[in-house]
This record gives C-alpha cells, structure tokens and sequence, in this order.
C-alpha cells in the first residue's frame, strides 16, 4: 500500500489531512486496515470484487442485475 506522501501526489491533494481523512474513509467502509507498525494493508473484503454476471455476444437483449459470485483478485 502506498505511504500518505505517495498518496499525497497520488490524489493531487496539498495536505496530508485530507489524505488521512480519505484513510479513515477507507477504514470505515472495511477495505484497508493497519498493522501493527501502523502501515496501511488491504483488508480481506479489498480482495473480494462481486462478479453480477457474463457478457454475451450478439444482439442487445434485457438482463436483470443478479449477484453470481464474488471473484477473489489476491495475487498468489
């Protein structure tokens, strides 16, 4: 995970509050955590995106939005 300097030029922002407020956003919504050191690590929820079905080839057609499975991007 990047450092809250790294994030600072990441986002664009002038100060390392709003990068910290953006933090605790992160935390609060579960997808980043910090260890014990204190560095930011990806929760287990931020490796977990939800797959809402397939794409088909073909004419346009109606799909409803169904949730299928969840798909796990962790790097092995």
């Amino acid at each position: 995970m990047p450092t809250y300097s790294e994030m600072l030029k990441l986002f664009g922002f002038k100060s390392k509050n709003a990068v910290f407020r953006v933090v605790e956003k992160l935390m609060e919504a579960g997808l980043v955590a910090k260890d014990h050191l204190g560095r930011l690590i990806p929760a287990k929820a931020f490796s977990e995106v939800p797959m809402c079905g397939l794409v088909t080839a073909g004419l346009p057609a109606t799909v409803e939005e169904e949730l299928a499975d969840t798909v796990n991007l962790e790097i092995c």
